[in-house]
């Protein structure tokens, strides 16, 4: 969450690094001529697989582009796509509203998914560096959230969502509305207080300058 402009980037190259040092290499090393080799010299093995980790690295960093697409119509579709299930699970208006569309609610779901995510991913992939940006930040804020309101719950020993985690109940939908409402209002404050800092570190910043 803190971490906003510096994760994405790193993320992005560790991911890189590990296809390449887990997918890559037992690839490469299907290949007979590579194998013998490789087992003549045994020492070679793990800067091989390093060097296709970094490899990997390098062109998932370059393609960051389409990453940030890719980043950011699942990031986008999905936060949609769980709170739409959510809302529609705990609000009787809504569902009557959706049984006049003709779409059924979970087929209508998966366009709002479509609709938001393609939008998510034309913003990322047009402002990268700021979109990633603030989806990682966005995502942390999210993941605080719902670890905190998981938090809560443990300590109250009340809740869906502690059921949810304790593998009890299978689907986020079951979380309340006052949960859903929590969760939003927590995941809005950690949002909010990481712009305020870095806001006023970049200020401070410029007032030194």
């Amino acid at each position: 969450m803190f971490g906003y402009k510096v994760m994405p980037k790193l993320i992005m190259a560790l991911l890189g690094f590990v296809v390449g040092f887990s997918m890559l290499f037992p690839y490469i090393n299907s290949f007979n001529v590579v194998s013998q080799f490789l087992e003549k010299n045994p020492n070679l093995v793990l800067p091989t697989q390093i060097l296709c980790g970094v490899i990997i690295a390098g062109a998932f960093l370059s393609l960051i582009k389409i990453v940030g697409f890719i980043a950011g119509f699942l990031i986008s579709g999905f936060l949609i796509k769980a709170i739409f299930d959510i809302v529609l699970q705990n609000n009787l208006a809504s569902q009557q509203a959706i049984e006049n569309l003709p779409v059924n609610p979970n087929t209508l779901g998966w366009l709002i998914f479509i609709g938001v995510g393609v939008i998510g991913g034309i913003i990322a992939s047009r402002k990268t560096e700021f979109a990633i940006g603030l989806l990682s930040m966005i995502l942390g804020a999210f993941l605080t959230a719902f670890y905190t309101l998981y938090g809560i719950e443990v300590l109250t020993k009340f809740g869906n969502l502690k059921a949810f985690m304790n593998g009890k109940s299978s689907n986020l939908s079951t979380i309340s509305s006052t949960e859903l409402a929590v969760f939003l209002g927590v995941a809005f404050v950690y949002f909010f207080l990481v712009y305020w800092l870095s806001h006023r570190k970049e200020k401070i910043k410029e007032e030194q300058t």
